[in-house]
Protein backbone atom coordinates (compact mmCIF):
# COMPACT_ATOMS: atom_id res chain seq x y z
CA UNK A 1 0.00 0.00 0.00
CA UNK A 2 1.61 3.25 -1.05
CA UNK A 3 1.54 6.08 1.74
CA UNK A 4 -0.12 9.16 1.52
CA UNK A 5 1.18 12.22 0.04
CA UNK A 6 0.37 15.62 0.86
CA UNK A 7 -1.13 17.21 -2.22
CA UNK A 8 -1.61 21.07 -2.48
CA UNK A 9 -2.83 23.60 -5.17
CA UNK A 10 -0.71 25.50 -7.03
CA UNK A 11 -0.54 27.43 -10.52
CA UNK A 12 0.11 26.42 -13.98
CA UNK A 13 0.65 28.38 -17.35
CA UNK A 14 -3.10 27.89 -19.52
CA UNK A 15 -3.05 26.23 -22.79
CA UNK A 16 -4.50 29.00 -25.15
CA UNK A 17 -6.76 26.44 -27.07
CA UNK A 18 -8.59 25.39 -23.84
CA UNK A 19 -9.43 29.04 -22.26
CA UNK A 20 -10.14 30.76 -25.37
CA UNK A 21 -13.38 31.77 -23.73
CA UNK A 22 -11.78 33.59 -21.39
CA UNK A 23 -8.92 35.60 -23.69
CA UNK A 24 -8.28 39.02 -24.11
CA UNK A 25 -6.63 40.47 -27.38
CA UNK A 26 -4.07 41.46 -24.32
CA UNK A 27 -3.43 37.96 -23.27
CA UNK A 28 0.21 36.37 -24.47
CA UNK A 29 1.17 32.63 -24.00
CA UNK A 30 4.67 32.44 -24.06
CA UNK A 31 5.06 29.71 -21.03
CA UNK A 32 4.55 26.31 -21.82
CA UNK A 33 1.16 25.20 -21.56
CA UNK A 34 0.74 23.47 -18.04
CA UNK A 35 3.72 24.29 -16.55
CA UNK A 36 3.91 25.64 -13.31
CA UNK A 37 4.42 29.00 -12.57
CA UNK A 38 6.28 31.53 -10.18
CA UNK A 39 6.41 34.96 -8.97
CA UNK A 40 8.52 36.81 -10.82
CA UNK A 41 11.94 37.53 -9.48
CA UNK A 42 12.09 41.13 -10.85
CA UNK A 43 9.52 43.01 -12.28
CA UNK A 44 9.29 46.44 -13.40
CA UNK A 45 9.04 49.15 -10.67
CA UNK A 46 7.48 51.80 -12.83
CA UNK A 47 3.78 50.81 -13.21
CA UNK A 48 3.42 51.89 -17.17
CA UNK A 49 6.45 49.63 -18.18
CA UNK A 50 4.93 46.52 -15.93
CA UNK A 51 1.49 47.05 -18.41
CA UNK A 52 3.64 47.44 -20.63
CA UNK A 53 6.44 44.91 -20.80
CA UNK A 54 3.53 42.45 -19.32
CA UNK A 55 5.27 41.71 -16.47
CA UNK A 56 3.33 43.19 -14.42
CA UNK A 57 0.05 41.02 -15.70
CA UNK A 58 1.37 37.35 -16.83
CA UNK A 59 3.77 34.79 -14.66
CA UNK A 60 6.54 32.92 -15.79
CA UNK A 61 7.60 28.97 -16.00
CA UNK A 62 9.86 27.10 -14.33
CA UNK A 63 11.06 25.75 -17.85
CA UNK A 64 11.67 27.94 -20.33
CA UNK A 65 10.88 30.90 -18.09
CA UNK A 66 8.69 32.91 -20.09
CA UNK A 67 5.47 33.93 -19.38
CA UNK A 68 1.65 34.23 -19.44
CA UNK A 69 -0.93 36.10 -18.75
CA UNK A 70 -3.70 33.50 -17.74
CA UNK A 71 -3.10 30.34 -15.07
CA UNK A 72 -5.00 27.33 -14.15
CA UNK A 73 -4.95 26.27 -10.55
CA UNK A 74 -4.55 22.77 -10.50
CA UNK A 75 -3.63 19.57 -7.59
CA UNK A 76 -0.95 17.82 -7.32
CA UNK A 77 1.75 16.22 -4.91
CA UNK A 78 3.84 18.46 -2.63
CA UNK A 79 6.91 16.46 -2.99
CA UNK A 80 6.78 15.86 -6.62
CA UNK A 81 6.07 20.13 -6.94
CA UNK A 82 9.04 20.41 -4.96
CA UNK A 83 11.16 17.77 -7.18
CA UNK A 84 10.41 19.38 -10.64
CA UNK A 85 10.97 22.78 -9.02
CA UNK A 86 14.53 21.73 -7.80
CA UNK A 87 15.57 20.16 -11.11
CA UNK A 88 13.59 23.02 -13.55
CA UNK A 89 16.27 25.25 -15.74
CA UNK A 90 15.15 28.35 -13.48
CA UNK A 91 16.37 27.26 -10.70
CA UNK A 92 19.55 26.57 -12.03
CA UNK A 93 19.60 29.97 -13.47
CA UNK A 94 18.54 32.00 -10.70
CA UNK A 95 21.66 29.71 -8.84
CA UNK A 96 23.94 33.18 -8.89
CA UNK A 97 21.19 35.09 -7.69
CA UNK A 98 19.12 33.34 -4.70
CA UNK A 99 19.28 29.68 -3.75
CA UNK A 100 16.43 26.98 -4.40
CA UNK A 101 15.24 27.63 -0.72
CA UNK A 102 14.79 31.28 -1.06
CA UNK A 103 13.35 31.08 -4.46
CA UNK A 104 10.63 28.50 -2.78
CA UNK A 105 10.32 30.48 -0.22
CA UNK A 106 9.87 33.88 -1.96
CA UNK A 107 8.47 33.07 -5.52
CA UNK A 108 6.52 29.40 -5.21
CA UNK A 109 4.76 29.94 -1.24
CA UNK A 110 3.37 33.04 -1.98
CA UNK A 111 1.48 31.35 -5.02
CA UNK A 112 0.49 28.33 -3.19
CA UNK A 113 -1.16 29.66 -0.23
CA UNK A 114 -2.70 32.21 -2.91
CA UNK A 115 -3.70 28.73 -4.83
CA UNK A 116 -5.44 27.51 -2.18
CA UNK A 117 -8.42 30.06 -1.93
CA UNK A 118 -9.64 28.71 -5.22
CA UNK A 119 -11.31 25.40 -6.93
CA UNK A 120 -9.10 23.07 -9.43
CA UNK A 121 -9.35 23.92 -13.00
CA UNK A 122 -10.45 27.91 -11.99
CA UNK A 123 -8.63 29.97 -14.96
CA UNK A 124 -6.81 33.34 -12.85
CA UNK A 125 -5.49 36.48 -14.44
CA UNK A 126 -2.83 38.11 -11.99
CA UNK A 127 -0.99 41.70 -11.25
CA UNK A 128 2.04 41.62 -9.57
CA UNK A 129 4.33 44.80 -8.48
CA UNK A 130 8.07 44.12 -7.25
CA UNK A 131 6.31 44.00 -3.66
CA UNK A 132 2.68 42.25 -4.20
CA UNK A 133 0.63 40.30 -6.27
CA UNK A 134 -3.32 39.73 -6.70
CA UNK A 135 -5.37 37.28 -8.48
CA UNK A 136 -9.03 37.50 -9.61
CA UNK A 137 -11.07 35.42 -12.16
CA UNK A 138 -10.90 35.44 -15.69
Amino acid sequence: MRAKTAQIKYLVAADPDKVADYCSQQDFFWAKPGEIVTLGAMVCTDTAKRQACGCGRSLGDITTMSASTLLIVVEGDLAALRSRFNASPMVEDYNQMMSAEIAWKDLVEPLLMAANQYPVGKVLRVAQSPTSFQFWAA
